[in-house]
């Protein structure tokens, strides 16, 4: 009896992991069709004209990777050293 209710659960987070990625994709998709009008991007001397979703794209990625570039390198210090190796 224990076994069929985990599979009951497992079903159930299936099930809602489905629908969350459905609905992100309905919400994506949503953003792409609303943002096609060209916008005027300035950074320094460059002067751009691209679609907002594709801004949005770029900023997003851009955070993202600094993210993950700033918490590898604060992380590099706490990594647990083997044991016999001395700071």
């Amino acid at each position: 009896m224990n076994g069929a209710r985990l599979m009951d659960f497992s079903k159930k987070k299936n099930n809602l992991k489905l629908g969350a990625l459905l609905a992100c994709c309905l919400m994506l998709a949503l953003l792409i069709i609303q943002n096609t009008s060209p916008v005027e991007a300035r950074f320094l001397w460059f002067v751009v004209e691209t679609p907002v979703i594709l801004l949005l794209l770029l900023t997003t990625i851009g955070g993202f990777v600094s993210g993950v570039l700033l918490m590898l390198y604060f992380a590099v210090g706490n990594r647990p050293r083997p044991k016999g190796v001395k700071k």
